[in-house]
């Protein structure tokens, strides 16, 4: 991958079909039980990919606004807002440094964006754009797979499916001395107007995992105050083999 390319380049083309984006979608459902049952009336996504929280947001009459450094998931994100209608707005930035006039009821960042950060500095980096972003009693959610969740069940593995049209190869590692796993993927695409043909692509995604007392003090030193961690999807606590973390922070007055 060439330093121009972001780790979706390719990808962008199979993220929808393959079905990622109902990740996001059940995340937000979650995260309108966590803010009260009411939806915020703005919303910053990051790492936004596809769009499909941010248009999920918009039809909810909700004013929403996706980041997002890949142009390649920009412009599905786009054709997804024409195709519904929905007013949702997207920007192509890198989110640990960015800048728009807007102040947001909330920030979102779903489906282990987070761990693209690959040091507790770029963390906190990003915690700090979303609270410039935020409004006074604004909140911040988003979830981050754990440092045991990395190690564990990214591990070093080899996982292949094949089915009719596309033909998918994962192959996992894990670095001790930084904390990440790195996980190549190949993908075999069947062309769609000659059957014939295929197409194949190969992308690098580089994770870190975070347990809860390093985001803690990276949300602390960004001025969030933490209020809730939870096992991903549910309101249970934390554990030492927890794979997926939510976190719902406040920004301090």
């Amino acid at each position: 991958m060439s330093p121009a390319e972001t780790p979706y380049s390719s990808y962008a083309a199979i993220y929808d079909r393959s079905g990622q984006s109902r990740f996001g979608l059940r995340m937000l459902l979650y995260a309108r039980r966590l803010w009260g049952g009411e939806w915020p009336r703005s919303v910053l996504d990051l790492g936004c990919g596809t769009g499909a929280v941010a248009v999920a947001l918009s039809l909810r009459d909700v004013r929403a606004v996706g980041v997002d450094r890949s142009p390649e998931m920009l412009a599905r994100a786009r054709a997804r807002a024409a195709r519904w209608g929905a007013r949702a707005e997207f920007v192509q930035a890198d989110y640990r440094d960015f800048a728009l006039e807007d102040r947001f009821e909330a920030v979102t960042c779903f489906y282990d964006a987070i761990n693209y950060c690959h040091t507790p500095f770029d963390l906190e980096r990003v915690f700090r754009q979303a609270h410039r972003h935020a409004r006074t009693g604004g909140t911040l959610f988003f979830d981050a797979i754990t440092h045991f969740g990395i190690k564990h069940a990214w591990g070093t593995q080899t996982d292949a499916r094949v089915e009719s049209d596309v033909v998918r190869v994962w192959k996992s590692t894990f670095e001790p001395a930084t904390g990440c796993g790195r996980l190549d993927i190949t993908y075999l695409l069947r062309d769609e107007v000659d059957a014939g043909l295929w197409r194949r692509f190969d992308e690098e995604h580089v994770h870190r995992g975070y347990d809860p007392v390093e985001v803690h003090a990276a949300l602390r030193s960004a001025g969030w105050e933490p209020r809730e961690t939870f096992v991903c999807f549910t309101e249970d606590p934390v554990t030492m083999m927890t794979y997926r973390v939510a976190y719902l922070a406040i920004k301090r007055g």
